[in-house]
């Protein structure tokens, strides 16, 4: 048996015949910055979001004293080509003070990223020889902070469910697929709740699409990734 631990990509259960169901066209654009001790800026640990109209604004420390700042929109909504991201980035964070104040005027350290950030889960989590667990079988937005409590709490219940199915129990891989597609249909439900929340902006595109899309509706043409 085989377990797909690829992440988004689902490279591994693509390629048994799995397809990936998106259910919007989220993206990060990533900025990392140096350690910020001087100041005593580096000694704030936490995690702050910010909405803004066009998307809202991830930003925390990390383990090696660097901070990250992320803006999430729609793919479509970002403008193409690098220097042209670099000042859609800018103007956004000038609209985040709390954001802004806690990067206090530092330029990113590298080219800013893009990162694929959309709701996604596999058709069926189990294929014939293989099991999908983390993202792989379900990507999360983001905003709910379950990217890695999924990743244990999946993988866990896929070993049971291989450990059962070569113990004859031939029930247990549509079980564990089932239990990931309900997984889903809770956490589309969670995070309309939280979207709906917002409501500065009603005529934004960002925020419209988020507050009028139903929870189990996918994209016709989904395009879940954007280039840098």
């Amino acid at each position: 048996m085989l377990v797909d631990a690829t992440g988004r990509s689902s490279s591994m259960a693509r390629r048994f015949g799995g397809r990936r169901i998106v259910h919007n066209r989220l993206v990060g654009l990533v900025g990392l910055f140096r350690p910020m001790l001087a100041d005593g800026a580096g000694h704030d640990r936490r995690t702050v979001v910010e909405a803004v109209e066009a998307g809202w604004w991830y930003t925390a420390p990390l383990p090696d004293g660097r901070r990250i700042a992320t803006f999430l929109t729609d793919a479509d909504l970002l403008p193409a080509g690098c220097d042209a991201r670099a000042r859609f980035w800018s103007e956004q964070l000038g609209r985040a003070p709390h954001t802004r104040n806690r990067l206090g005027g530092r330029t990113p350290d590298l080219r800013l990223r893009v990162v694929a950030a959309c709701s996604a889960r596999l058709d069926t989590a189990a294929i014939p020889g293989l099991l999908a667990v983390g993202d792989a079988a379900l990507s999360f937005d983001p905003v709910s902070s379950q990217g890695v409590t999924w990743a244990l709490e999946s993988g866990l219940a896929a070993a049971r469910a291989v450990d059962a199915h070569h113990r004859g129990d031939r029930r247990a891989l549509d079980q564990y697929s089932r239990w990931i597609e309900a997984e889903f249909t809770d956490y589309l439900r969670s995070r309309a709740e939280y979207y709906s929340r917002e409501r500065r902006w009603p005529h934004s595109p960002f925020w419209r699409r988020r507050q009028a899309q139903p929870n189990g509706m996918a994209l016709s043409n989904p395009r879940s990734q954007a280039s840098s």
